[in-house]
């Protein structure tokens, strides 16, 4: 296992059964992030103790960009703090307690799991890690724009789906009649010839119907303009004080060819006819 600190021994990710009739326990250390994964969206998080960053509180949460993971640190050597999350499937409470041996990675689970037993959690083999981002009901498509948008939290701790991948931050802004564009980042897996873009959309005039998306696309090397593949979400309602976030993938050409687009390409962001 990875020596963090000294005295401090990271947990290897585990699959947890979901209790609705108990506590379950949590190890946490403030020198390790904790990233939990849930098979809904979270509804509802709550908890006495628990802060975003805007009030004071002992541990830190943040909602992953996917609606069903969660990262938590703690902000003090001592704490206990009971936490309340609800998915589709019902609401779970846990007990957040300090330890040397915290938890990393977590896949909570409908279903009780065999193999090698930890406590009354199961460490996961590296193929069942694989799972935290890629359930059976994800295409390929979404699990690389899952990989994609969790880069930051994931990438560290599974290393092993991120070969061949490489990323940059961009920051450039685009007007196009009353829309402006922000493109924040991109990135590129080279193996499955797949370029992902990370960027933001408002309207200065506030739009009546919802704002489909997929009129965006993407001019590269300032020449050549494609349609993404895939983007999320589809449709938005825009306004003059929101601007929406969306991820958009590009497998190939956008038609069925092979693409090899390198990061060193210009990115522009435009509505399409």
């Amino acid at each position: 296992m990875l020596q963090v600190a000294l005295g401090t021994v990271p947990q290897s990710p585990y699959s947890l059964h979901l209790e609705d009739d108990q506590i379950m326990s949590l190890e946490l250390n403030l020198r390790v992030e904790t990233l939990l994964v849930f098979p809904e969206d979270i509804r509802l998080l709550s908890g006495l103790g628990l802060t975003d960053g805007s009030v004071e509180g002992s541990v830190l949460y943040q909602m992953g960009e996917v609606p069903n993971v969660l990262h938590l640190r703690p902000l003090e050597e001592a704490f206990d703090v009971l936490m309340n999350v609800m998915i589709d499937e019902g609401v779970y409470v846990y007990r957040l307690k300090p330890s040397n041996t915290p938890a990393t990675v977590i896949r909570m689970t409908h279903t009780l799991e065999e193999p090698l037993s930890m406590g009354n959690a199961t460490l996961i083999t590296p193929e069942m890690a694989k799972e935290l981002v890629s359930e059976p009901m994800y295409s390929r498509q979404e699990e690389l724009m899952r990989l994609f948008k969790e880069e930051r939290f994931l990438r560290p701790k599974l290393p092993e789906l991120y070969q061949n991948y490489e990323s940059e931050i961009v920051m450039k802004e685009f007007v196009q009649k009353h829309f402006k564009f922000f493109i924040s980042h991109v990135g590129r897996f080279a193996d499955d010839d797949a370029l992902l873009v990370s960027g933001y959309v408002l309207s200065s005039k506030d739009l009546e119907t919802e704002f489909s998306l997929e009129k965006i696309g993407l001019r590269i090397g300032g020449y050549r303009n494609v349609a993404f593949t895939n983007i999320r979400p589809r449709s938005a309602l825009l306004n003059a004080d929101k601007s929406v976030h969306f991820t958009g993938l590009l497998i190939g050409n956008g038609k069925g060819e092979p693409g090899y687009y390198s990061l060193d390409n210009t990115f522009r962001l435009y509505l399409k006819k």
